[in-house]
């Protein structure tokens, strides 16, 4: 199933280069402002997705939370959860 890692970074400068070295990885990226009120004010902070497909095994997910923080520390950025939806085909 598709799980996404969110990464809290503190520009968008740092958001852009961990979504491409995520990328690299194999990650699909986006880039987000935290929450409403930072893309109302056009803030800084940003979350950068990195999305996998993988079996969500906790095994898993830790070592892929690993990996990107990993990315992102350096930067001054860093993994800050991850969730999924489910990935449930919706009826047509």
């Amino acid at each position: 199933m598709d799980i996404d890692f969110h990464i809290a970074a503190p520009d968008e400068w740092t958001a852009n280069k961990v979504a491409a070295a995520a990328s690299e990885l194999g990650y699909r990226t986006s880039i987000h402002w935290h929450d409403r009120e930072d893309r109302e004010n056009n803030a800084d902070p940003r979350t950068c997705e990195c999305t996998m497909r993988m079996e969500p095994t906790y095994d898993g997910v830790i070592a892929a939370q690993a990996e990107l923080d990993g990315i992102a520390r350096p930067l001054g950025a860093y993994c800050d959860g991850w969730g999924t939806f489910g990935n449930v085909d919706m009826p047509k």
